[in-house]
């Protein structure tokens, strides 16, 4: 190991402007180093309204931010109020399962699925997950042979596996399983 340091530096050493890149990009691939949890430094990456209605909610006692997903967060507006919205991926302190916790925008409303409150046929952990999105309305409703959105969705999914759009039915969220 000790010989590809020193291979490593003076590959730095000779490529100039490229070195900055590469000194960030090859320890933490080489070594494996975790991405940021620091709960705070997501809180500080959030829209200052989410921040604001996200630090209101009892969510920050018992939940933190979670870095797993990315984008850390999604925005759109989820239930058709013509507001954006936010979805936080986020853990529970004490039990550490992982959920989503929906902010709608300026309301002060909240919703939270999974961690630790069942919700669907996901349970009440949602660790398994490891591709979200929006999805638009009937944006790949078509091809996916899923029914057509009334409004904009998240898009759940375990790559290679199951799959569920979590849409808004204008009172509550609700699961609509898309794949096994």
């Amino acid at each position: 190991m000790k010989n590809s340091i020193k291979r490593l530096c003076k590959l730095l050493i000779n490529r100039g402007r490229w070195a900055l890149y590469i000194w960030f990009w090859i320890p933490i691939t080489i070594h494996g180093q975790e991405k940021s949890t620091d709960p705070w430094l997501l809180e500080q990456r959030l829209p200052d309204w989410a921040l604001s209605v996200y630090q209101k909610q009892w969510a920050t006692r018992d939940y933190i931010l979670c870095s797993d997903m990315n984008p850390f967060y999604l925005e759109s507006d989820f239930n058709a109020d013509r507001q954006s919205d936010i979805v936080l991926f986020v853990e529970h302190k004490g039990s550490r399962k992982k959920g989503l916790l929906i902010l709608h925008g300026l309301k002060n409303e909240y919703f939270l699925l999974g961690a630790g409150k069942e919700f669907g046929n996901a349970g009440d952990d949602f660790n398994w997950i490891d591709i979200w999105k929006v999805h638009r309305v009937k944006s790949t409703a078509n091809k996916a042979n899923l029914p057509n959105t009334s409004n904009t969705a998240i898009w759940v999914e375990k790559s290679e596996s199951a799959s569920a759009l979590i849409q808004w039915d204008g009172k509550k969220y609700i699961w609509k399983q898309a794949g096994d």
